[in-house]
């Protein structure tokens, strides 16, 4: 007689299954992950909006990030690095067996190697840097991609599933977006040189074209009856100015300059931009081999449609938003091309196919070795940063209280950015990973500081109040910080002057 389970002793067993399955992965993915981010899992570190949104989840509604706080139901708003942490590598590791499992990568190593890169890749360091976002926008991630595992399935209801899941992927984070549009390339791509026929396989793609669309549009929607219900104003501040064609050239430049100059810190060192700058040529022989070896013209043409447009996909970003508000935990979207190199990899056969995978996995373990010791640099630099600000804002702190008149009723004011104030740690060179690099604190993250922080919680005038006492002829005399008489009381107010206004 057939044993009868538990809907929970099913799962149970389905997850044992799933675990066994893709035990490689998940054992390589976990261990570079610890290796590459435990360092920040079991430390404090700051950055302007880390210290900002310490107990939130930054900016949602105003931002077209609706969902965004739906998420503080599940995953409360307290920036805590250690649980969110470990959760967000366990969603990114769920994101390397979905990518696994759309794309049939069969060859256990091109699964540990790729479960590597992907945790390790700096974009999940600039992501860690912001730790109360960082759940939710592995959450997106993962479910940006579920939508393609769903959505590429025939049948209406798989295609609304795939809407509906990339919807609220876009309302958390919009920028993954174009993950799950390169996916759905990379799965054409795929096809093709699997001998796909090119009309069912251009078929897919328009299907694929609808979803996105769909997807698009009812986020914008959603978007729209949001900001109607809570009275929030979009912030537009983020949009590019640039014509469409000058855009265009931004994507394409974007991949090029992050290939071979390392910009927004994915090839942070020589070696790495070596490695991609030779997988590249690499790719592009693997491809000319193909278009020669191919006979069917229709093929071809729509392989090559698909292949120019991969770099427009991957950073599609760039066709809307201002590239002065583009952070490299944005552009996750640059991974597919790793995904690109095991499709590529896995369709060689004989001597050819063998020398390939061993170039592959020698050419990605160096990228993994340089982005866990580029990661650590990161978070030793940010480690370093919140020292120095700790022992300026407390010797702050405690000359203000020394200061002639200071009692319960008085004012603090901070004056001017104090952009200089802080050694910046300039022998630890992750200044091409944008967000992170950003300045420790600023003059919307110092109160914060200094009230969560270092535990002074003073009457402290805001931004625009600090501003008009800066013109004040009494404080324009005054000196900067730290010297002598740069910190005064001046009426009922302490000022302490950091810099020029």
């Amino acid at each position: 007689m057939e044993q009868e389970y538990s809907m929970g002793e099913k799962a149970l067993r389905r997850c044992g299954t799933v675990l066994g399955e893709y035990r490689i992965p998940l054992i390589t993915g976990l261990a570079v992950g610890l290796l590459a981010h435990g360092f920040t899992f079991t430390n404090k570190l700051l950055n302007a909006d880390e210290i900002s949104s310490l107990f939130s989840k930054g900016g949602s509604f105003e931002f077209g990030r609706w969902f965004l706080d739906v998420t503080g139901l599940l995953f409360p708003d307290a920036s805590m690095p250690w649980i969110y942490g470990l959760l967000s590598l366990f969603l990114f590791l769920a994101v390397v067996c979905l990518t696994i499992r759309i794309f049939h990568v069969r060859k256990p190593f091109l699964q540990g190697v790729l479960s590597a890169v992907f945790v390790s890749f700096p974009a999940v360091t600039g992501m860690y840097c912001y730790f109360f976002t960082c759940i939710a926008y592995a959450l997106a991630l993962l479910m940006a991609i579920a939508s393609v595992g769903i959505g590429r399935r025939p049948g209406w209801g798989a295609a609304a599933g795939g809407v509906l899941l990339l919807t609220l992927s876009l309302g958390i984070y919009q920028a993954y977006l174009a993950v799950a549009s390169t996916y759905y390339l990379l799965l054409m791509i795929q096809s093709l040189l699997e001998g796909e026929e090119a009309g069912k396989v251009f078929r897919t793609g328009l299907r694929a074209l609808g979803i996105l669309a769909a997807a698009a549009l009812l986020y914008y929607g959603v978007n729209q009856l949001a900001l109607a219900l809570t009275g929030r104003v979009y912030v537009e501040y983020n949009f590019s100015e640039h014509g469409l064609l000058y855009r265009v050239a931004l994507a394409y430049n974007a991949l090029l300059k992050a290939v071979t100059r390392g910009y927004f810190g994915f090839a942070p060192r020589p070696l790495s931009r070596a490695v991609h700058v030779l997988g590249a040529a690499a790719l592009l022989l693997f491809f000319l081999r193909w278009f020669l070896k191919n006979r069917d013209f229709r093929r071809g043409l729509l392989m090559a449609v698909c292949l120019v447009l991969l770099p427009l996909s991957m950073n599609c970003l760039f066709l809307a938003a201002s590239v002065e508000v583009i952070h490299s935990l944005a552009l996750y979207s640059f991974v597919c091309v790793y995904v690109l190199a095991v499709i590529a990899v896995e369709t060689l056969e004989g001597s050819l196919g063998r020398a390939g995978r061993d170039a592959l996995l020698a050419g990605l373990l160096l990228i993994v070795i340089v982005n866990v010791y580029f990661a650590n640099e990161t978070y030793l630099k940010q480690y370093l940063q919140y020292e120095n600000a700790f022992a300026v804002y407390s010797e702050m702190v405690a000359q203000i209280k020394q200061t002639e008149g200071f009692d319960e009723g008085t004012r603090i004011a901070i004056v001017g950015k104090g952009d200089d104030l802080l050694y910046r740690q300039d022998k630890l060179d992750t200044g091409d990973l944008l967000g992170p690099e950003r300045d420790l604190v600023n003059i919307y993250s110092r109160t914060r500081l200094l009230r969560y922080y270092l535990g002074f919680d003073a009457d402290f005038l805001d931004t625009d109040e600090c501003w008009l006492l800066s013109l004040d002829p009494r404080v324009r005399e005054m000196p900067c910080y730290p010297y002598y008489g740069s910190v005064q009381k001046i009426d009922d107010t302490i000022v302490v002057k950091l810099g020029e206004a």
